[in-house]
């Protein structure tokens, strides 16, 4: 497992913090947006607790526990909860998940529960986990990975350590960058950094489907110039995931974020898409800035609504119709 995720961004160090001084949290409630890297965090973390023999803060990569996430990337004592494809988190999925949480682990000292879209769970699924953080078990740690707290009973919350996800560094974006496509130059290093904004999910997903994601929000843009609803409507059609979904969201709010940077400045210094100059001009001229940072408000609730239970084709044009 890779752990470099302990020197890329400032919310693994507050782990880490709680590690050192031996004064680790029963839950903690993690969050940020998809593709920050909670379940990296996580999964890193717990690696480290199970670890027989750890190097300062550092897995040693050799013990039997080490050998288990190096070769399976997971290990016996380690559930993970995910929604896969369902809408929500039933009590059933609770329960499932902590059959057993209060028996001693096999091997190692420590039980790691991970709950991957805990804000998807529901309020009666929150009340049956609640029994478990309210009273843990000494050997438990459950680490629930949310978009935001507000999905979240109180109850649930006040009973968690709250932890926000705060960005990768520019090193670390670039490590990763280096690792995948070696043979990109600086300066496109340098682009995708910048428009992944330190989300690192973000940043991979734009290297295996970006051209195709762009070419759609540039039908998108070219519509919303020409007053075009049909084609504008018709553009997002074939967006077939809540993935695709908000990387069209993060293109989107690029391509109009540059419209409203040229207005201001008339220049393409600061823009994420200076290959598109034109387009992005006659956006700033069409629409004045008002209209624009109205559109960038509603683009930043759809981003939200999409990290919700809602269809993500449904959002995606009820943004667009409010141009």
């Amino acid at each position: 497992m890779n752990q470099d995720i302990f020197t890329s961004t400032h919310t693994a160090q507050l782990l880490l913090n709680d590690f050192n001084a031996q004064k680790l949290s029963h839950a903690y409630l993690i969050t940020g947006e998809v593709g920050s890297g909670k379940f990296t965090l996580a999964s890193a973390f717990a690696q480290l607790l199970l670890c027989e023999s750890p190097i300062g803060n550092v897995p040693c990569g050799h013990c039997a526990c080490c050998t288990y996430f190096e070769s399976f990337d997971s290990h016996p004592n380690v559930t993970v909860l995910s929604t896969e494809n369902k809408a929500s988190i039933s009590v059933k999925d609770v329960r499932d998940m902590t059959d057993g949480a209060y028996t001693a682990p096999y091997i190692g000292t420590k039980k790691i529960y991970i709950i991957k879209n805990a804000d998807k769970m529901t309020q009666p699924a929150q009340n049956a986990l609640l029994k478990f953080i309210e009273e843990p078990p000494e050997h438990a740690i459950f680490f629930l990975l949310a978009s935001s707290r507000y999905a979240m009973l109180s109850t649930v919350i006040s009973r968690c350590r709250c932890i926000a996800m705060t960005p990768y560094s520019k090193s670390a974006l670039t490590r990763i960058l280096a690792e995948k496509v070696p043979e990109l130059s600086p300066n496109e290093y340098k682009d995708l950094i910048n428009r992944c904004q330190g989300n690192p999910g973000r940043l991979i997903t734009s290297l295996s489907d970006d051209d195709g994601i762009r070419a759609t929000v540039l039908s998108s843009a070219t519509a919303l110039i020409q007053n075009d609803m049909e084609t504008l409507l018709d553009s997002v059609q074939n967006i077939d995931s809540r993935e695709s979904a908000l990387q069209y969201i993060y293109r989107l709010n690029e391509i109009i974020r540059d419209a409203c940077i040229y207005k201001l400045c008339k220049g393409d210094s600061l823009t994420f898409n200076s290959d598109k100059q034109e387009l992005i001009s006659s956006i700033a001229e069409v629409a004045d800035l008002k209209r624009i940072v109205r559109f960038l408000e509603r683009i930043s609730d759809t981003h939200k609504m999409l990290n919700g239970n809602v269809s993500y084709l449904l959002c995606l044009k009820s943004l667009l119709l409010k141009w």
